[in-house]
């Protein structure tokens, strides 16, 4: 199963589907919700399975690995921390322009076609 990288629009196209959510961890509202800032400056909920489950001081740029449940909540399934120094902002406008790259058709083919599916 693949889970494409999405951002905040994107992500509503992709409801009860896995994808990869990069983002900004904004604030925790409690133990079991998280408010994130997505690369197209979209605010998204993480919802945890279990207390705890994401932490500001670890993670506070990360990939939100998980389950859109609706257009702005995405349920956990695990993070990846996006480690470019604990507190060096990433190129968000970059990271927006290639996942929007990845989704556009006239650019799909070339980029996930393998060489064997072309022939």
């Amino acid at each position: 199963m693949t889970s494409p990288r999405v951002n905040g629009i994107i992500m509503q196209n992709h409801i009860n589907s896995s994808v990869r959510l990069p983002c900004k961890i904004l604030r925790m509202k409690d133990s079991m919700t998280a408010e994130v800032q997505t690369s197209d400056l979209q605010t998204v909920t993480v919802k945890f399975n279990s207390p705890g489950s994401m932490n500001m001081e670890d993670h506070l740029y990360c990939e939100v690995i998980g389950k859109v449940k609706d257009a702005s909540t995405i349920s956990l399934q695990n993070t990846l921390p996006m480690s470019l120094g604990q507190r060096t902002e990433p190129d968000w406008g970059v990271i927006n322009k290639c996942i929007e790259i990845s989704h556009d058709a006239k650019f799909h083919e070339r980029l996930f076609c393998s060489p064997s599916d072309a022939s």
